[in-house]
């Protein structure tokens, strides 16, 4: 069973460990949702109605359902991953070259952004851009804890989690 950590307080205190630079395909692999924090306070800064929200909680915001694979290619610094919220439903898959041009694509609103990605440490550091403005609409930060992949977005300041673990 999976945990929900919900507060108006921000997200656990800490973040990725310092370590040296990123390998890519440490993150290869099926990755499930077992755990998330303050994703209703995440949710509301990313404009997400009641409704919407009141589902995502009933569903218990994805443990154990929600996974996310990610395939690397060392030769060509790409990384894939396809996000899958739940039995195969709502799939999305983004392929991105780390350090490379930013890619076109639309946020979950529908929004044109660019998107990039960049290692920081061994943190993967992935960052949606409004194409209107420029303004950032979300950065989303992964590495691994142990044997867990930590998920951590940032919108409009508001951080919330995402722990999964290896389905393998």
């Amino acid at each position: 069973t999976g945990s929900i950590m919900e507060s108006e307080s921000p997200v656990s205190p800490g973040g990725p460990p310092p370590r040296s630079s990123g390998e890519a395909d440490t993150f290869s692999g099926v990755w499930v949702v077992e755990a998330v924090e303050n994703v209703t306070a995440l949710m509301t800064a990313c404009g997400v109605g009641w409704a919407k929200r009141s589902a995502a909680a009933a569903l218990n915001f994805g443990i154990g359902r929600t996974k996310e694979t990610f395939s690397c290619s060392a030769g060509d610094g790409t990384i894939t991953i396809i996000k899958d919220r739940g039995g195969g439903t709502s799939v999305e898959t983004q392929t991105l070259v780390i350090g490379g041009e930013p890619v076109e694509s639309k946020d979950v609103e529908g929004k044109a952004v660019r998107v990039t990605a960049v290692w920081d440490e061994d943190v993967l550091v992935i960052t949606n851009t409004l194409v209107k403005d420029g303004t950032v609409s979300v950065s989303i930060r992964r590495w691994l804890d142990g044997e867990k992949l930590i998920r951590e977005d940032t919108v409009k300041g508001v951080k919330g989690r995402r722990i999964f673990r290896n389905s393998v």
